[in-house]
């Protein structure tokens, strides 16, 4: 999500502290650096009544009232206290109300709300190991932020209200209480969305149960997989329910989209490209990680070309058309998401580049799979265009980091796609890259990882250390230089001499370099020394520029 500084701090005069906490992710105005982090948070993290329990259910019920951009419901959050715990500490935005708080379905018990942090106080501890509950019961108007969330009320083209919600980055708490941690993923949740009769409501899991009452109709979800809390969501439209079939390693599967009832015959064409993206993913690193909980793609009112991977109810905003020849590169991103972000998921939003990174590779993975070498470098160098330079793309652990809120920040896409493509590159040897994918995957599916992990299995993997190649990737900002001279002594056209040498890296980086030389391709190590090579006929000397991210200067050493 981008939002231009000027319009943001416009808006901060309008919206006070709803805005606030995003201004600082704009106004680090020096290349490199990161904005200060948020003190609050940190203190919190710190604070045993909410570091001392982890969430186990979550049941969520939602009257959501479009006319008046108005939510009203409850959270159950079903938890177990690591130790015995006198009060409990819960996200909430300010501007949603809390009405009620019930304790272990019997007792009310009082609460304090300040700021975003939602005190309750347990009229009895809540025992160590054992589980306690919370039926936290608020209303509100979702707080709006430059109409970029985390409700989109919408209309679509008929006046139907067409609405999703996206918490991704600004916190789940924005819409609905609950522990806005990465790491601790509930093992299982219900959502019920209530609706006014004729609108349909869509969240994640399957569609369980549907109930019809006084002009409104219930739609009851259940997901059976632990999930990240960004991931829950709601969507409501005047949806068509369309299903696919599907074949999964000899089992029939369905394909479930909901899609806006005018489009829905476009749409039993357009979708079919979801079976080749999941043939292909599932071929790569193993089956779709939520069959029991469906596939499921739902047309949203965010602008064209955006999705987000919400777990077993992907939203994209269509126009049905194809960016990548026959295929959608954001259906191609979200589905690979359900691997790389959802299945396996970072535990801080720090590492965040894990998910996004990969999901921006597998774009071009995909498309050299149906296209061959060439489609992949075409897909890469345009992802290269978009890329800023200007923070790292590992960010500061432990403080909720929003790397969705700046343009500095969004190299977590296409500089974690371009890393990925070096490494390839460096370890020359297909068979083994793609093996350690899909192994480091396949041993932490359903588990939450940090960029050391990755790390640490590549070495392990390979038998070689890469922390010389992942450093200047992940915690520089600029890419590392290639300086290089074509030095033509005594004008004889038929022997030159090639200067080379790195700059702007350490002594330790070792990343090869192939010189295309007539027909011949050399393969270089430069260092941060200089270094010469004595050629023939400099006409046809060029370097390979597909051989990773680096930036090639011509010009004096």
């Amino acid at each position: 999500m981008k939002i231009q500084l000027i319009a943001l701090v416009f808006s901060a005069l309008f919206l006070g502290c709803n805005t606030m906490p995003f201004i600082k992710y704009h106004t680090t105005f020096k290349d490199g650096k990161f904005p200060k982090a948020d003190a609050k948070y940190i203190s919190k993290a710190n604070d045993i009544h909410w570091v001392g329990y982890d969430v186990n259910y979550y049941d969520l019920k939602l009257d959501v009232n479009p006319d008046k951009k108005f939510i009203d419901g409850s959270m159950t959050i079903r938890f177990k206290a690591n130790e015995d715990i006198d009060n409990i500490l819960v996200d909430l935005h300010r501007d949603l109300k809390v009405n009620k708080i019930v304790y272990n379905q019997s007792k009310e018990v009082k609460w304090k709300h300040k700021k975003d942090v939602l005190t309750v106080l347990l009229n009895e501890k809540a025992k160590i190991n054992l589980m306690s509950e919370l039926e936290i019961f608020y209303s509100g108007k979702p707080p709006k932020l430059l109409d970029k969330g985390p409700v989109h009320w919408k209309k679509d083209s008929l006046d139907n209200h067409w609405v999703t919600s996206i918490t991704q980055g600004i916190g789940a708490h924005w819409i609905i209480p609950c522990k806005y941690d990465l790491e601790d993923e509930a093992d299982s949740t219900k959502i019920s969305i209530t609706v006014p009769q004729g609108l349909v409501a869509v969240s994640n899991g399957q569609l369980v149960a549907q109930r019809v009452s006084s002009g409104k109709e219930t739609f009851e979800w259940k997901v059976t997989n632990s999930i990240n809390v960004y991931n829950l969501s709601f969507n409501v439209g005047k949806f068509k329910h369309l299903e696919l079939p599907y074949e999964s390693g000899g089992k029939s599967q369905k394909l479930h989209f909901y899609v806006l009832d005018y489009h829905y015959k476009k749409a039993q064409t357009y979708f079919n490209q979801c079976k080749d993206i999941l043939q292909y993913f599932e071929g790569l690193y193993g089956p779709y990680p939520y069959w029991n909980d469906e596939f499921k793609i739902v047309e949203s009112p965010l602008p064209k070309g955006v999705g987000m991977e919400h777990q077993s109810a992907i939203v994209v905003g269509l126009s049905y058309k194809n960016t990548f020849v026959d295929y959608s590169s954001v259906l191609i991103h979200e589905i690979a998401h359900e691997w790389w972000g959802n299945s396996l998921s970072v535990t801080d939003y720090g590492d965040i580049w894990l998910h996004e990174g990969f999901a921006t590779y597998n774009e071009a993975l995909f498309m050299e799979h149906m296209y061959g070498k060439d489609m992949y470098f075409k897909i890469l160098n345009f992802q290269k265009r978009g890329i800023h330079n200007q923070r790292p793309i590992l960010k500061p652990s432990g403080v909720n980091y929003n790397s969705f809120v700046s343009s500095k920040d969004g190299d977590i896409y296409s500089k974690g796609s371009m890393l990925l493509h070096t490494l390839r590159y460096q370890m020359s040897d297909d068979a083994l890259f793609f093996d350690m994918l899909a192994s480091f995957y396949k041993k932490n599916q359903y588990k939450g990882v940090r960029t050391n992990d990755f790390l640490a299995h590549v070495n392990a993997y390979t038998g070689s250390d890469y922390t010389w190649l992942f450093d200047p990737y992940l915690k520089n900002y600029k890419i590392p230089e290639l300086y290089y001279k074509i030095d033509n002594k005594n004008n004889n056209r038929n022997k030159v001499s090639l200067n080379y040498k790195w700059v702007g890296v350490g002594n330790e980086f070792k990343l090869d370099l192939n010189v295309i030389h007539n027909s011949d391709t050399l393969r270089l190590r430069p260092t941060t020394s200089l270094q010469s090579i004595e050629l023939k006929d400099n006409n046809t000397v060029e370097f390979d520029r597909n051989n990773g991210y680096v930036n090639f200067v011509n010009g004096t050493l």
